[in-house]
């Protein structure tokens, strides 16, 4: 992540989980559309578990929460309730 350096902006947390595997999906996605991230609390050695911190620019704030809007009414939309996921 070679975009993101300390002097470029300040960073902002867009978001928090107790899992660190939905940390590296939240991170994945919003990498894919070009926001790059900072995690942090991932736990250490092969078994990484707790939770997650991600940061990102503050500049990219907005951009960011609204990826991770779309991504909770997708996980709440009734078509996936009706085929039964969450």
């Amino acid at each position: 992540m070679s975009d993101m350096s300390a002097d470029s902006d300040d960073l902002v947390q867009v978001y928090a989980t107790g899992s660190v595997t939905d940390g590296y999906l939240v991170k994945g996605r919003l990498e894919a559309e070009g926001i790059p991230v900072l995690m942090k609390g991932e736990g250490d050695g092969p078994y990484r578990v707790g939770p997650a911190y991600l940061w990102v620019q503050s500049s990219l704030e907005v951009q960011a929460r609204l990826i991770l809007e779309s991504l909770e009414s997708t996980a709440d939309s009734p078509d996936r309730q009706e085929l039964g996921e969450t």
